[in-house]
């Protein structure tokens, strides 16, 4: 048994006061430096003004936004509001985060609201300016452009939305009027960059409209106007439908530990984050929860083949995997315990690609999880890449190309490898087993609360990724006791 210390009393030390270099760092652009500075000035907590806490939560935001990890930065921007409320540029930068996740809704409430809060943010008026274009609203993205270029004539971001906005209303003349102002800009960041090489391609499909020939004539000549001729929208992927917590939703779930791996060293924590994680689910009110531990690959498969039936039928479809994934030409394996590897050749002889797993998720109706705790050193990756014939083979786990709505939850940033410590569970896994239960609790708090707390505990050496867009509205675990 173990003996737990003597309670002495005393409380916990307070954390030391924020020194000058870290406010510095918070600022900073280096997104490491700055999210261990911010974490720190916000573990400080309420003994500084509000607004150097919010400001912190902020900052760490945008640092979190600038290395992908949007749903960190949300979260971060919605503390920064909750602890000053009607700060404008959490607003218009938790908008930012929102755009970039596929949700235009939320994004284009945020922008308005920066926009009401401070009518002089430019950049506000131009990224609204952007979604009202996406949506087809033609006329509203020109005046919001418009009005954008009146605060910051040299915008180059709005120059391009409203010469998109003219070129889909067919005036090609003042479409290419505004390409010409934008093209005549130097960029200074990687965002005008890419929006300098869009204002290319619209000029390109406006000369092609303008050197396309005009069709015979077979009939009566006509004296009207012929309309301009413009390129078809580019279609985008359509964002996934709101979740309708009022229906009965039916919930199923694969979970899979491998730690006892028979041609490497035994993992300590894949098989009781497996085992407490398919209990917390059959808590929850998971109807069907196939739990493995140390599966072999004919094991595995069967587990799929059998976990897909009951996706096709089901609202959520949910696979946990805690164990070794080895990442081959950026396609993620995930290894069972009798995998050997010994050429790179028994690749796909002896492992499971994701994209197995993602088919067979992609069936469920609604919630389409991936929850992978896998960010190890990986111990076949070494001798496999001495003759690896010219493939690309690395350690932890590659990013991940949504193609419908699923979503996959990770450890760890593209190839991030994270000490699995020595408590009772790894790292990742212990962050959601800590949230999970909680009575209120819905997936996207759980997701990117687990990652949030993962990147506080390890002073942002582990940043946990969530690749693809949750529906839209609450989504609660609990809905009923097994």
């Amino acid at each position: 048994a173990v003996t737990k210390p003597a309670a002495t009393g005393l409380a916990a030390p307070a954390p030391p006061a924020p020194s000058a270099q870290d406010t510095a760092d918070c600022r900073g652009s280096d997104n490491a430096k700055a999210v261990a500075a911010c974490t720190r000035i916000i573990e400080y907590g309420t003994r500084q003004p509000a607004a150097v806490l919010a400001d912190a939560y902020h900052f760490r935001g945008l640092a979190h936004g600038r290395a992908g990890n949007h749903d960190i930065a949300i979260a971060d921007f919605s503390e920064a509001l909750r602890v000053r409320t009607g700060y404008g540029p959490s607003y218009a930068s938790r908008g930012v985060a929102y755009a970039n996740r596929g949700n235009s809704d939320a994004a284009f409430t945020d922008y308005s609201e920066a926009i009401r809060i401070n009518p002089k943010d430019g950049v506000a008026w131009s990224n609204r300016s952007g979604i009202n274009l996406r949506r087809g609203n033609i006329d509203a993205a020109i005046a919001d452009a418009s009005e954008a270029l009146r605060i910051r004539p040299n915008h180059i971001g709005a120059l391009i939305n409203r010469a998109e906005a003219w070129q889909k209303k067919g005036d090609a003349a003042k479409a290419r009027a505004d390409i010409s102002a934008a093209l005549a800009m130097t960029a200074s960041t990687d965002f005008e960059r890419r929006r300098l090489n869009d204002a290319r391609n619209i000029l390109a499909s406006l000369d092609a409209a303008a050197a396309k020939p005009a069709a015979p004539v077979t009939g009566p000549t006509s004296t009207a106007t012929p309309r301009p001729v413009t390129p078809p929208p580019v279609a985008s992927a359509a964002p996934p439908p709101a979740y309708d917590a009022t229906k009965p939703q039916r919930r199923v779930a694969l979970v899979v530990g491998i730690g006892a791996y028979a041609s490497a060293a035994h993992l300590e924590h894949p098989q009781s984050d497996a085992r407490e994680f398919a209990s917390a689910l059959r808590r929850l009110g998971f109807d069907d929860v196939i739990e493995r531990r140390d599966a072999t690959l004919a094991e595995l498969e069967a587990d799929l083949k059998s976990f897909g039936d009951l996706a096709a039928v089901a609202d959520w479809a949910v696979l946990y995997f805690s164990g070794h994934i080895l990442q081959v030409d950026g396609r993620n394996h995930l290894l069972p315990a009798d995998a050997k590897l010994a050429r790179i050749g028994h690749l796909a002889d002896e492992t499971l690609d994701l994209e197995r797993i993602l088919d067979k998720v992609r069936e469920a109706r609604a919630i389409k999880l991936v929850i992978l705790d896998a960010c190890r050193v990986n111990p076949f990756a070494a001798n496999l890449a001495k003759a690896s014939g010219g493939r690309s083979i690395k350690t932890g786990i590659a990013a991940v190309a949504p193609k419908g709505n699923e979503v996959i939850s990770v450890c760890g940033s593209d190839g991030q490898v994270i000490d699995d410590g020595d408590g009772r569970h790894a790292p990742f896994t212990r962050e959601l087993l800590g949230l999970i239960e909680d009575p209120n609790m819905d997936l996207a708090r759980l997701l990117n609360g687990a990652g949030q707390a993962l990147a506080r505990a390890t002073a942002a050496r582990a940043l946990p990724k969530l690749y693809g867009v949750l529906p839209s509205g609450s989504i609660p675990l609990k809905t009923g006791a097994r």
